[in-house]
C-alpha cells in the first residue's frame, strides 16, 4: 500500500493512503469512546461523526487534544 505524509500534532507522520480518521486513532491506541478526545483536522474541528467516514489526504495537519480533568 501506498503511505502519504501528514502531520500529526506538529510532526510528520507517515500512514497508508486511504486511511480513515477513525482507523488512524485506533492506529494510536486511540478511542473516542474511552478517550476525551477532539480531532482538528487542517484547522478545524472535526466531528465525531465523521471519524468513520473521513479519509487522510496527503499534507493534512491533524491535531489530537486531549482533554484532561482536574481540581
Amino acid at each position: 500500500m501506498t503511505q502519504i505524509l501528514i502531520q500529526l500534532n506538529g510532526e510528520p507522520y507517515y500512514c497508508n493512503t486511504e486511511t480513515t480518521m477513525i482507523a488512524l486513532l485506533k492506529n494510536l491506541e486511540l478511542s473516542p469512546s474511552t478517550h476525551k478526545i477532539a480531532v482538528e483536522c487542517n484547522q478545524t474541528l472535526l466531528p465525531k461523526s465523521d471519524y468513520e467516514t473521513y479519509i487522510i489526504r496527503p499534507n493534512d495537519i491533524i491535531e489530537i487534544l486531549h482533554f484532561v480533568g482536574g481540581g
